[in-house]
């Protein structure tokens, strides 16, 4: 192991042993920020893109092999595709020049808040609106 992997392991352990990991590693971070502050986001990124969008209630998968089926309540920015087609939107959002993942449930495309970074908001929604377009 070099040793910026060794620096970076111990600015990681610091983090825990002096119980600020939810505020600064950005996994326990979107984990530990609530529901109210997500439905909010939503509220926000849905106003920013107008009509065809909307919040939902949702749930957040937070693990993968560490907390296998874990979920926790979210709220996620649903956008109807329209003409486009949930599937081909998607299509663009993830070829998009910062790719943006997004999930298809009942040919909406939904976005949650949990899984982005505030400061990547506006890149986000720029993003959004150049898939809807389809420049």
């Amino acid at each position: 192991t070099d040793k910026m992997s060794l620096a970076a392991l111990a600015s990681t352990l610091l983090h825990y042993l002096r119980d600020e990991a939810s505020e600064k590693i950005p996994v326990w971070a979107m984990i530990a920020t609530s529901p109210e502050d997500i439905a909010q986001r939503a509220r926000t990124w849905s106003t920013e893109m107008g009509a065809g969008a909307g919040v939902v209630e949702t749930r957040s998968t937070i693990g993968g092999g560490s907390l296998p089926g874990e979920t926790l309540p979210s709220f996620a920015l649903s956008i109807d595709p329209g003409k486009i087609g949930a599937s081909a939107m998607v299509g663009r959002l993830r070829s998009a020049a910062t790719p943006v993942i997004a999930r298809i449930e009942a040919e909406q495309v939904l976005l949650d808040p949990r899984t982005v970074l505030p400061a990547q908001d506006a890149e986000l929604l720029a993003g959004l609106a150049t898939a809807m377009r389809g420049d």
